[in-house]
């Protein structure tokens, strides 16, 4: 791949581990520029800077609008959301915003 990998510190993993899915070697990804978050990296990538992995569910918006494309699809890992407030765990508020969280992130 001859384009700039975009990467960011929350997701040190992410180009290796979409490498192996693939069968490539870690150690042949030429990195781009690095962002300290998430939402950083996707604003290089709509701008064009380069190429960049993120969870389907935060791009399905700029998908749908042309903005990105995702040419290889989407891997499955073993990445997960945690939602935890020790001090709330019994407050029905949280459950009500970890089941809407549920319905956002399945689509």
């Amino acid at each position: 791949m001859q384009e700039p990998l975009l990467h960011t510190a929350s997701r040190p993993q992410a180009w290796p581990a979409w490498a192996a899915s693939q069968g490539l070697a870690a150690e042949a990804l030429r990195y781009g520029q690095g962002f300290e978050h998430l939402y950083y990296l996707l604003e290089a990538a709509v701008a064009g800077l380069g190429v960049a992995i993120a969870p389907e569910p935060l791009v399905r918006d700029d998908l749908a609008a042309g903005r990105l494309a995702a040419p290889w699809g989407f891997i499955e890992t073993d990445a997960r959301l945690a939602l935890w407030v020790p001090a709330r765990l019994h407050d029905p508020r949280a459950g009500r915003l970890a089941q809407w969280l549920r319905e956002q992130l399945a689509g």
